[in-house]
């Protein structure tokens, strides 16, 4: 990763995704939390994930519990993998990167998940304080930096500039 993290930033997380992973149907409750935040932020980007309609619709559907508890799983295999050797962690985070782009997910969509990610540990974890917001935020734009310079890489996006430096002629 092109961000080094503290061992204190890292030691926060660490301890406040436990705490969260503590609770009773952590996975679900979490995991629907958070994807619902995100729903209502940005609805349109539902139907990537094959919803139509309003959010009331689909938030109680069975499509959508398990698409969050694998969006939690997802999280929580790179919270995992974060430490002192981050190789391991940038590669699982370009190879998402590039499921994102395979996926469509808009790279302006990272920054409301970060968002509804931090409302979401706010109401579950709860020793939530200013200085591990501060870390999950170091953690959070550190991975969303590396998943967007995968955007930025991409042959569609080189092609997009290249189509537009032409454009300038």
């Amino acid at each position: 990763m092109a961000v080094e993290l503290s061992y204190s930033t890292v030691s926060n997380v660490n301890d406040s995704w436990d705490r969260v992973r503590k609770l009773k149907n952590y996975d679900e409750e979490f995991g629907v939390k958070l994807f619902a935040k995100f729903a209502k932020s940005v609805p349109e980007a539902m139907t990537l994930f094959g919803f139509t309609g309003d959010q009331v619709d689909y938030v109680s559907s069975d499509l959508f519990i398990s698409q969050s508890i694998q969006l939690f799983r997802l999280l929580d295999s790179i919270i995992n993998t974060l430490g002192p050797d981050l190789d391991m962690l940038t590669d699982i985070i370009l190879q998402l990167g590039k499921e994102c782009i395979t996926y469509h997910v808009k790279r302006e969509y990272f920054p409301v998940m970060g968002i509804a990610l931090l409302q979401t540990l706010k109401e579950f974890d709860d020793k939530f304080t200013k200085d591990i917001e501060i870390s999950w935020l170091e953690v959070y734009d550190a991975i969303s930096v590396e998943m967007i310079r995968v955007y930025d890489s991409s042959p569609s996006r080189k092609a997009e500039r290249k189509k537009s430096l032409s454009n300038r002629d």
